[in-house]
C-alpha cells in the first residue's frame, strides 16, 4: 500500500522547489489535511511533504507555488487551470 487514504485529494503535476531541485520533475501529490505530500516518479528522491499552514499560496494559470517569507518553497505545474484552482 502507498499510503494513500480514501480522504485524501491526489493528482500528478510537473514539480521543483527547494526540495526537489531547480528542474521540473513528474511527482504524484497528495493533499492530506493541512500537509502536501510529493513523490517523485523517478529517481532515489522519497516522498517529500509539505506543509501549508502558513505558506501563502498563488495560483496564476496552471502553476500554484507556496512561499514562506516571499520565498518559494514548491511550485506545481498542472495539466488545466481546473486543476490547479483546486
Amino acid at each position: 500500500r502507498d499510503g494513500t487514504r480514501s480522504s485524501d485529494l491526489t493528482g500528478d503535476a510537473s514539480c521543483n522547489g527547494l526540495r526537489f531541485g531547480e528542474q521540473r520533475i513528474s511527482c504524484t501529490l497528495r493533499l492530506r489535511d493541512d500537509i502536501l505530500l510529493a513523490k517523485p516518479w523517478e529517481g532515489p528522491m522519497e516522498e517529500e511533504s509539505i506543509e501549508l499552514i502558513g505558506a501563502d499560496v498563488e495560483c496564476t494559470g496552471v502553476v500554484v507555488t507556496l512561499s514562506r517569507n516571499s520565498v518559494i518553497q514548491f511550485a506545481m505545474a498542472f495539466d488545466s487551470e481546473r486543476v490547479a484552482g483546486l
